[in-house]
């Protein structure tokens, strides 16, 4: 997937996911319910900064908890090693 085929999928989640809120309201704006196709450019560039943001934060954090789960399993199979267990 390109960078911009990546960056649309996530402005339309982050749309997707603001109309589903929107619709949870008493009175929702009008506005509020406008589909991505309908939005105006600086409104779709809105969106696709939001939900690249999230989505970079969110790949960070994994990546971040993945290397410390991995440098936990080598120092437990480090000491395994030392005291003759592997």
């Amino acid at each position: 997937m390109s960078e911009d085929d990546r960056r649309e999928a996530l402005g339309r989640m982050v749309r997707d996911e603001w109309i589903a809120w929107a619709r949870e309201q008493p009175n929702p704006k009008p506005s509020w319910l406008t589909p991505w196709e309908e939005l105006t450019e600086p409104e779709r560039e809105v969106d696709r900064r939001i939900g690249v943001r999230v989505a970079d934060a969110a790949s960070k954090d994994v990546a971040e908890r993945m290397g410390e789960e991995f440098n936990k399993l080598v120092e437990r199979t480090f000491a395994r090693l030392r005291s003759g267990i592997l």
